[in-house]
């Protein structure tokens, strides 16, 4: 079970993330999933460190399909950090996500 409440998950990616894959699908024969911009997630890392007030933040990403992180949660093992995870919404940050949850 997840330590965090308020869990949202979206299935539609953000707009602007859309309008990126398009752009970069174009150039391509094949193309396989929708990629993720190593740039948003260095932009929402650091927005997160800013807010977090000197907290340690894991900047440890991993990117893998919904099926592969939903079983990994579901056959987690005690303390393998796959009990506490937590889906952010497009178009939404950390700590936009945090303070709509706790209040």
């Amino acid at each position: 079970m997840l330590k965090a409440e308020g869990i949202a998950f979206r299935f539609l990616p953000d707009p602007l993330q859309i309008k990126n894959a398009l752009e970069l699908k174009s150039g391509l024969t094949a193309f396989d999933g929708v990629p993720v911009f190593q740039e948003d997630i260095e932009r929402e890392l650091t927005k997160a460190s800013r807010t977090s007030r000197g907290s340690a933040l894991s900047k440890q990403i991993m990117v893998g399909s919904l099926e592969d992180v939903l079983k990994k949660m579901e056959m987690n093992e005690r303390n393998s950090g796959w009990d506490d995870l937590i889906f952010i919404p497009p178009g939404k940050n950390l700590s936009q996500h945090i303070n709509e949850v706790s209040a």
